[in-house]
């Protein structure tokens, strides 16, 4: 029986409601950034230090595997003691890519634990695992996981914004 679907007819979606929308379940930030090499803590801070128009001095790496800094902004000086702290996430082209891939293996992961074990078509018992490609249905995600996707995931998972990308380099941060 298949009355587990929830079947929406084409006029029946809102004006907000996408077709095409893509959502995660539930997913931690270790999960994506499993297997990204060492940050280059020199070249990061160099980035940070261009865009951030700061000092080497005034940016702390809190956490390598997260990618994660510490920014004094001297810009952004609002309350005149020269300093305004911003927590930022910065990540290399690599370093996205790997994260895309990431994100469509998971999700190729998830597509498989949301299959049912057995279906049921006019009484004959088939499981679909036995008949789908994985090669294929991972080629699919992987062109349909954009670079704007993977951005919204790491923003959601994080919940910093999204700056942009600035020579090479993603920069989230949280004010």
């Amino acid at each position: 029986m298949m009355n587990n679907f929830d079947i929406k007819f084409f006029e029946n979606f809102s004006s907000d409601e996408k077709l095409y929308e893509f959502k995660l379940p539930i997913v931690r930030l270790d999960e994506i950034l499993s297997d990204l090499p060492n940050i280059n803590d020199k070249i990061n801070k160099s980035i940070l230090k261009t865009f951030y128009k700061t000092y080497d001095e005034y940016i702390d790496c809190i956490d390598k595997k997260k990618h994660h800094y510490k920014v004094n902004d001297l810009a952004g000086n609002i309350i005149n003691n020269n300093r305004v702290v911003i927590d930022v996430i910065i990540f290399s082209s690599d370093d996205f890519e790997k994260i895309k891939e990431n994100v469509v293996e998971f999700s190729v992961g998830e597509f498989y634990n949301l299959l049912p074990s057995t279906i049921d078509v006019f009484g004959i018992q088939m499981k679909p695992v036995t008949f789908m490609n994985r090669e294929k249905l991972t080629e699919v995600f992987k062109q349909n996981i954009t670079e704007e996707m993977t951005t919204s995931v790491i923003t959601n998972i994080t919940g910093y914004s999204f700056d942009k990308k600035f020579n090479d380099f993603y920069i989230w941060s949280k004010k």
